[in-house]
């Protein structure tokens, strides 16, 4: 015995006749009420190791899914503007429904530029609250387009808009999907896009005339038969966001 220590000697028996001898010495201490019972606690979760990497490289799939075959209304030449696609902290989506749509989404929705609203994330960015965009091209519907999207521990939310094409002032989007929870990066395959008028142009068909809501209206749900999605088919596009494997 050394002082108050047990000590606790294992003999086994090795490999063709060899003996190996494993030596533990621990101090039990003076037993207490706490002491007692089972002695094995399971490791407490705020000491588990992040073993997450700080980042983590994306695929963005933008699927355009607006079929005349498949959906009640569709005008001539369907098909969505470049999709905008952004990492942002909790707090910043770039637009907000119940909001005024900034000059950049207006833009946007109304005639699917994205140069303004490139410079509304560039200026976010350098506040830090965008972290990295990424800009698809036109694409005719129905039809799929990918693109590649870094997305940070610091910037794990992402929304997604692009504009319906022809229309007034219609986009789809989706708003702050987090892809980082729980301690690990998260998948998510198939999510419906909403449908939104922009609050910016009055015209109430496809190919309305130009009609400037003044004062500008806000950003809301276009609710409409032959759009908005469950009564038409469905919905129009869907986003995925797939994590790249190395």
């Amino acid at each position: 015995m050394i002082g108050k220590s047990i000590l606790l000697i294992l003999v086994v028996a090795g490999i063709v006749g060899s003996v190996l001898y494993f030596v533990f010495a621990f101090d039990p201490g003076e037993d207490t009420e706490e002491d007692k019972g089972d002695s094995t606690t399971p490791l407490a979760e705020e000491a588990i190791p992040q073993t997450q990497p700080e980042s983590a490289e994306y695929s963005v799939l933008f699927d355009a899914l607006w079929d005349i075959d498949v959906h009640t209304t569709i005008p001539n030449g369907a098909h969505f503007s470049p999709f905008v696609a952004w990492t942002h902290t909790q707090d910043n989506v770039v637009f907000e429904v119940g909001g005024v749509a900034s000059e950049g989404m207006k833009l946007m929705a109304e005639t699917g530029g994205t140069d303004l609203l490139k410079q509304e994330l560039d200026a976010l960015k350098a506040q830090g609250s965008v972290g990295e965009y990424v800009i698809g091209e036109l694409i005719y519907s129905p039809a799929q387009l990918e693109r590649e999207l870094r997305i940070t521990q610091d910037h794990r939310y992402v929304s997604v808009v692009s504009m319906i094409a022809p229309s007034p002032d219609w986009f789809v989007a989706v708003q702050g999907i987090n892809a980082f929870q729980d301690r690990q990066w998260t998948d998510y395959s198939d999510i419906p896009l909403n449908v939104y008028d922009a609050g910016t142009d009055s015209g109430e068909e496809f190919n309305a005339e130009n009609q400037a809501t003044d004062p500008r209206g806000t950003i809301h749900l276009l609710v409409d038969d032959g759009i908005n999605v469950e009564e038409s088919g469905g919905p129009i596009a869907r986003f995925s966001l797939i994590q790249k494997k190395e």
